[in-house]
């Protein structure tokens, strides 16, 4: 399941309900997934605008030190909230 970062700081509550759903659901189903924090495979950046093609997390112009902090946040928080689930395959930070 891959993640994007982008929408994790323009709502983190809405955006961690939205993945507890999620994955609420595949474990209902007997499923386990594997979260991606991390895809930054192609140049594209991301943005809120609907996406008609892959874009990366967290994208060419946010790899910056500047923007460490706030990844490490994002990481931090995901990670925390779904550490002991059993739902949980892997975590992947490509």
């Amino acid at each position: 399941m891959f993640l994007q970062s982008l929408v994790y700081h323009h709502d983190s509550k809405q955006f961690l309900n939205n993945l507890e759903h999620f994955v609420d659901r595949a474990d209902a189903h007997g499923m386990k997934v594997m979260p991606v924090l991390f895809d930054s495979c192609f140049g594209v950046s991301p943005s809120l605008e609907s996406q008609h093609v892959w874009v990366a997390n967290p994208g060419p112009d946010r790899m910056g030190r500047e923007f460490w902090p706030e990844s490490e946040k994002y990481v931090r928080e995901v990670v925390s909230r779904f550490a002991d689930d059993p739902w949980i395959a892997f975590w992947d930070v490509m």
